[in-house]
């Protein structure tokens, strides 16, 4: 049985706090999608130099390969994160690993067993080990 017990948490820092509801997905692909294209238009916000990181490993050579084909809706999207890309060149997107990538796992896997509130918040001392 896996351990769901959280992570420390820090308290300070706090960069989003996404809104209540569901995401209807089609696809575990398209849910990654989704959430890497939230992730770049929060950087996209944010006006300074920053890396994405993703352990999605098909979305990242997507995006860095335009000639590789994906599902319908994830073309949509992978033409909205290319916009965003080259818009902001100051926004870089990491494949990182699922055992890099712990505490969103974590987070990903309580709020699938409806063990965490959906109102998480994500932290910058949570990501700052990935922005090197």
């Amino acid at each position: 049985m896996a351990n769901l017990s959280a992570p420390s948490w820090p308290t300070e820092h706090i960069l989003w706090k996404p809104p209540l509801g569901t995401l209807l997905c089609a696809s575990p692909i398209e849910a990654e999608a989704k959430a890497l294209l939230e992730a770049l238009k929060l950087a996209q916000g944010l006006h300074c130099p920053i890396t994405v990181c993703s352990d999605c490993l098909t979305l990242v050579t997507a995006l860095q390969n335009p000639l590789l084909v994906l599902p319908c809706k994830c073309s949509a999207l992978l033409s909205v994160m290319s916009g965003i890309l080259s818009s902001c060149p100051l926004i870089k997107v990491k494949f990182i690993g699922r055992s890099l990538n712990t505490r969103a796992d974590w987070m990903a896997r309580s709020l699938l067993n409806h063990s965490l509130p959906s109102d998480w918040v994500v932290v910058l001392d949570l990501i700052s080990e990935f922005l090197e």
